[in-house]
């Protein structure tokens, strides 16, 4: 594989000739570690997997491993059924893992010296494997090697053959970016699985799928975005009873219901709806007389049957600039329930800017939402996990959600302790990766273990001052 010297793409500033030059060049850069044992489906599909080329590192030898496939994968024939990929730990050579079939099947377990690559969701007409089957459970480090858990060999089988220290020696604490690119993975794959917190090679991952922490204090656990957040959580509703059902499609401001605080920020709309339809929920700025602005807007298929909930996939942050902000739903006719109160209308999906609705209708959709609001200093800890070495150092990573403009390592800080929480390490230096999603951003901190207790009772801390709305996603400890 060639190599090329990275260069940051900038459409502003760059010709389309260097633009382009630029993007062939990074893609030779990540090309060795993102590819390595890359799953996928035949060009022609059959019941075969496909894996690209890659590299073990065992001990200290490096081994290249060709592209591979697998042995044919036969359908199961009562109930669907999740086999998994995997390769050997020191030859790389593929293998698959058969499991069970159940009408909610499960992946087998990892077995003893081989990774993970990929599931494999086969249902009983299965004749070909596409993409769409496919889940990709690489965990990569430096030119795609993959390596076991620093975790207590006791509770993790699979770290029990590997060594820790030829362990960590296969990701060299230098070869940062494969650290990142491994850890971002890691997060990314785990929250889209709602994959509970657990060990990850070489470290622990805690994915706040559940209110999980030991301490939280001041903090609020926000269920609908999986994460600690410092703001308060509240939920405002109309109470009313529906009365009637829309005659023709329209959008109306429920002006029943508190206005949406400046400074807060908006994460669940919802509305009564007697039959299941296509909404859309919004936020609009009033202007003035009747006039509104959308500001924000999101699909919504209501289930009917009464209130249910859109959980917005952007949470809006509503301006401290002293405007009137309130929540909308547009839906098509004779589908949707209303109420008698306080309303404005809008005949049709209102959008944009300098919409002129119609004042005091007397029918607005019994909408209800939630929001966060204010900002406090808050604490979070894990229980302590108890791993089978003490270690000597160790990177700390969090997926960070600011609402507010953050000042890392000021507004929010973090530390390590490897003896219960007895000792700690000094607050790390925390610097921004790269954006994990929109408005979610992966940090990292080095610990400076200078001073510290050893042990192997191991857990982090997570603090913010000053007032700064943010909330944590998940933090990741890698350890060596």
């Amino acid at each position: 594989m060639p190599t090329a010297k990275p260069i940051k793409t900038d459409v502003n500033t760059q010709t389309s000739v260097q633009y382009k030059a630029n993007l062939d060049a990074n893609s030779n850069v990540d090309a060795r570690l993102s590819w390595a044992f890359a799953p996928h489906a035949q060009d022609t599909p059959n019941m075969t997997v496909a894996l690209a080329a890659g590299a073990i590192l065992s001990g200290t030898t490096l081994t290249e491993v060709a592209a591979q496939s697998t042995t044919t994968i036969t359908a199961p024939v009562t109930n669907p059924r999740i086999d998994r990929v995997v390769i050997d730990s020191v030859t790389g050579a593929v293998s698959v893992v058969e499991g069970d079939e159940a009408a909610e099947p499960e992946a087998p377990a990892i077995p003893a010296g081989k990774l993970p690559v990929a599931r494999v969701l086969l249902a009983t007409d299965t004749t070909a494997i596409t993409n769409a089957d496919l889940t990709d459970e690489r965990v990569g480090g430096s030119g795609g090697v993959q390596i076991g858990s620093i975790a207590d060999p006791s509770a993790e089988e699979a770290a029990s053959t590997l060594d820790v220290a030829t362990a960590i020696a296969a990701i060299p604490t230098a070869d940062a970016f494969a650290r990142d690119m491994a850890l971002y993975e890691a997060f990314r794959n785990w929250r889209q699985d709602s994959k509970s917190s657990g060990p990850i090679p070489s470290g622990y991952l805690w994915t706040f799928q559940s209110d999980e922490l030991a301490t939280k204090t001041n903090a609020t656990y926000d269920a609908s975005g999986k994460q600690y957040t410092n703001q308060s959580i509240i939920s405002v509703t109309s109470g009313a009873s529906a009365v009637g059902t829309f005659g023709s499609s329209c959008t109306t401001v429920d002006k029943g219901i508190t206005a949406c605080p400046n400074g807060s920020t908006i994460t669940v709309i919802g509305c009564y709806c007697a039959s299941s339809a296509s909404l859309a929920v919004k936020v609009l700025k009033f202007v003035s007389g009747s006039t509104w602005n959308v500001v924000h807007s999101e699909s919504f298929s209501h289930p009917g049957g009464g209130y249910a909930d859109k959980t917005l996939s952007t949470p809006y942050a509503v301006p401290n600039d002293g405007k009137t902000y309130r929540i909308g739903i547009y839906g098509p006719s004779s589908t949707t329930s209303y109420a008698s109160g306080s309303a404005d209308l809008y005949y049709g999906d209102a959008t944009g800017n300098g919409v002129a609705f119609v004042l005091n209708d007397n029918r607005p959709f019994m909408s209800r939402y939630t929001y966060r609001s204010g900002a406090q200093s808050i604490t979070l800890k894990p229980t302590a996990i108890t791993v089978g070495a003490a270690p000597a150092s160790a990177l700390i990573d969090i997926l960070h959600a600011p609402t507010d403009a953050v000042t890392l390592n000021t507004d929010l800080k973090a530390r390590v302790s490897f003896d219960g929480g007895s000792t700690w390490s000094g607050y790390v230096t925390l610097e921004q990766v790269c954006e994990f999603s929109s408005g979610v951003y992966l940090l990292k901190g080095l610990v400076d273990t200078t001073g510290m207790t050893p042990g192997t009772s191991v857990l982090w801390e997570i603090t913010t001052d000053n007032a700064k709305a943010q909330a944590a996603r998940g933090v990741a400890l890698v350890l060596s």
